[in-house]
């Protein structure tokens, strides 16, 4: 039997599924308040691959404003396939999403963090077209409270 998948961006209204993904994939309980106020936010997407109804996978991603030349970049913040669908074109077709929306909204990069060390992301980023800007990235983060 074929897989019956499909690709969604996330909106208003969607708040039980955002409330499914940050439980899937992070373990993590929103309320329906912080859903609802999260997919109200006009900088922020959420894009996700459903499959048969289950979560499969998701990308999380901003747009960001460059302040010297106003130029928008995109800031890929996370992708994620469930490990049972890797190799399917999930992540593919995620990425092809964004640059779908990218090209749409006249933003000419997007960029994301990642680790070095991780081989099987490094070599899907660069079969998307990926430039590595440098070996190691160095993520410093900071707790003001």
């Amino acid at each position: 039997m074929p897989n019956i998948s499909s690709t969604r961006l996330l909106s208003p209204g969607d708040e039980a599924l955002l409330i499914r993904l940050a439980g899937k994939f992070y373990n993590s309980q929103l309320s329906a308040a912080e859903a609802e106020a999260l997919l109200k936010r006009k900088e922020q997407f959420m894009l996700c691959i459903l499959e048969r109804g289950a979560l499969a996978g998701f990308c999380y991603f901003h747009i960001l404003p460059r302040w010297y030349d106003g130029v928008n970049e995109i800031f890929l913040y996370d992708l994620e396939v469930e490990e049972e669908h890797q190799r399917k074109g999930y992540g593919r077709r995620l990425f092809r999403k964004v640059f779908n929306i990218a090209k749409d909204r006249d933003i000419p990069i997007i960029w994301l963090l990642a680790k070095g060390s991780n081989d099987k992301a490094m070599q899907f980023y660069k079969e998307m077209g990926g430039k590595i800007q440098t070996k190691e990235a160095v993520l410093i983060e900071f707790y003001p409270y």
